[in-house]
């Protein structure tokens, strides 16, 4: 996180709160998150959730407060065709360090950008979604292992579980072609390193994806555990439409309120059904708040 210097003066330090920091090591101002909690009720504050490759990116602050941990998490937006696949892996190694924390039993609460909208409806366009970065089954598919999401929903999820045999890869979509399904409609003809290729037509609901073998998602994949958080937001807004927390501020969408939901509180059963009241009443978007691409909520 990278602020002038007043701002930083002002909001390091607020009457009654304690915050915890996390940054990147050695990029100034590229990524990084910040927890404020009320004096005295945390017990424990670290960075990162102990896989090094990540933790130096500052996209973690996990803090225990005794009733409950949180993880204020800023997944990467992989719109980078270098970077899908670190995203890829990053939510993978997530989810597994969330669930093995909430196997334990201790309450466990997620806040932040995932980078990702869940349901169908938490964006503007869903004919997009398998365009780009925050939009991809794949994403989806990983999330859904922390998070509950109607069955309707991991039913349509599971069209999209990546395959690595029994397909003919000519007919198949490869992650590593989401940079010339981005363009399509701009260009009929993009030059990669070989040669001029007429782009890949635009993948339907029900064609198969492919990844490469080396990349390990598809086994990943396999191997993720049932989920442990629910989505507090849709929880009790089941079906609340264009609650987007996210806009692109290029072509000034949020004046028309065309985003995206990706900024979520999810949180275990059992903190839920306690804190349920509590929840509902503060957890609001708060769009009118201006400055940056992202509307804050109150939590």
């Amino acid at each position: 996180m990278q602020f002038p210097n007043d701002v930083r003066e002002v909001f390091v330090e607020i009457p009654g709160f304690d915050s915890f920091w996390c940054s990147h090591r050695s990029r100034r101002g590229y990524s990084g998150v910040v927890t404020y909690a009320r004096h005295g009720i945390t017990k424990q504050a670290v960075e990162g959730f102990g896989v090094p490759k990540f933790d130096g990116e500052g996209r973690v602050m996990q803090t225990n407060h005794g009733s409950f941990i949180l993880f204020n998490v800023y997944i990467p937006n992989g719109k980078r065709a270098d970077r899908i696949e670190y995203k890829f892996k990053f939510i993978h190694d997530f989810a597994w360090k969330v669930r093995e924390l909430a196997d334990t039993g201790v309450p466990v609460v997620v806040v932040g950008d995932l980078n990702t909208s869940i349901l169908d409806h938490d964006n503007f366009l869903p004919s997009a979604q398998c365009l780009t970065s925050c939009f991809l089954p794949e994403e989806r598919l990983l999330l859904a292992s922390i998070t509950y999401i109607p069955q309707t929903l991991r039913d349509y999820l599971n069209k999209y579980r990546l395959v690595k045999k029994d397909v003919d890869v000519r007919r198949a979509h490869h992650h590593r072609r989401i940079t010339l399904l981005q363009t399509r409609r701009r260009n009929a003809e993009k030059k990669s390193a070989n040669s001029t290729q007429k782009l890949p037509p635009i993948p339907g609901w029900d064609d198969p994806i492919v990844v490469p073998v080396e990349c390990g998602i598809y086994d990943k994949v396999g191997e993720l555990p049932q989920p442990s958080l629910i989505d507090a937001f849709r929880y009790f807004y089941p079906n609340v439409l264009q609650a987007y927390t996210c806009w692109d501020t290029v072509r000034s969408f949020r004046r028309v309120n065309k985003g995206a939901r990706i900024d979520v509180t999810l949180v275990s059963p059992a903190l839920l059904q306690v804190e349920a009241h509590t929840i509902q009443q503060r957890y609001l978007s708060v769009p009118d708040t201006c400055g940056t691409d992202t509307a804050p909520t109150r939590r």
